[in-house]
């Protein structure tokens, strides 16, 4: 099949140069075999003929992932990602039939932007997705924690514990934004990687991703933050290392 056999192999060698006819590709394929995105298009009145930059592409209305099945119907979802739903509506689901390839796209985007990734001791501080069993995020850590040493945080003890055991790696914490802000502890994270990956989940005043991240670089004395964005509705994941602006894998425009 294309997607198994043609795009997945030739994903990670996507460039400035190919970008485009790659994303045409993947477009007319997913407009013949994806029901709800035809349908959606043919709706529009849309000729596909005529869509020759990838900047002509329609896009499928996120709020459809909170009312269809979007698949290939001649695949199989072996996981579904789910939304954390905290909005109090109906949660985005995702259904994926490829989850070893979405492991191996998201250690590409972490290795690209951090190197390799088992030169870390990787600490995950997020309560609230690890109560979401079709967690996306919490699918990812689970895959990073498998590669190398660390473990889930819930309490200062475990920081005290998982530091005193990094092996000399260099210790990195996912946290999302709330906890981390909720955070009291007397572990010395000066040397840490703080990578947190935002939300206040309804549980504070929303801040601005720079007052989040001074407010975080006062309190354990790190010299800058880092963050992670994804969705649920994405495989793939944007990075920042600190300087402001998310990076995006080569395949990944917005």
């Amino acid at each position: 099949m294309f997607i198994k056999n043609s795009f997945k192999n030739q994903l990670f060698d996507i460039d400035e140069n190919n970008f485009n006819n790659k994303a045409l590709d993947l477009f007319f394929y997913q407009a013949q075999r994806i029901e709800i995105y035809k349908a959606y298009i043919d709706s529009l009145k849309i000729d596909t003929n005529l869509i020759t930059h990838y900047t002509q592409i329609p896009f499928l209305p996120i709020g459809f992932f909170k009312n269809h099945q979007i698949i290939d119907p001649f695949e199989t979802p072996k996981v579904i990602f789910k939304s954390s739903g905290t909005t109090g509506i109906v949660r985005s689901s995702h259904y994926v039939a490829d989850p070893e390839f979405y492991k191996e796209v998201s250690r590409h985007i972490f290795e690209a932007r951090f190197g390799p990734i088992t030169n870390y001791n990787i600490l995950a501080f997020l309560p609230s997705y690890q109560e979401n069993s079709h967690s996306s995020l919490i699918f990812m850590i689970d895959y990073f924690l498998t590669l190398t040493d660390g473990g889930f945080v819930s309490k200062s003890e475990d920081f005290q514990f998982f530091f005193k055991n990094s092996r000399q790696k260099i210790n990195l914490l996912f946290g999302v934004t709330y906890a981390l802000l909720d955070l009291e502890t007397t572990v010395d994270l000066a040397n840490a990687i703080i990578i947190e990956t935002g939300g206040m989940k309804g549980r504070g005043k929303e801040l601005s991703r720079d007052e989040v991240h001074q407010i975080l670089i006062e309190r354990f004395g790190v010299k800058r933050v880092c963050a992670e964005y994804g969705m649920t509705e994405l495989l793939s994941q944007a990075y920042s290392a600190g300087e402001g602006l998310f990076q995006t894998p080569r395949w990944m425009k917005f």
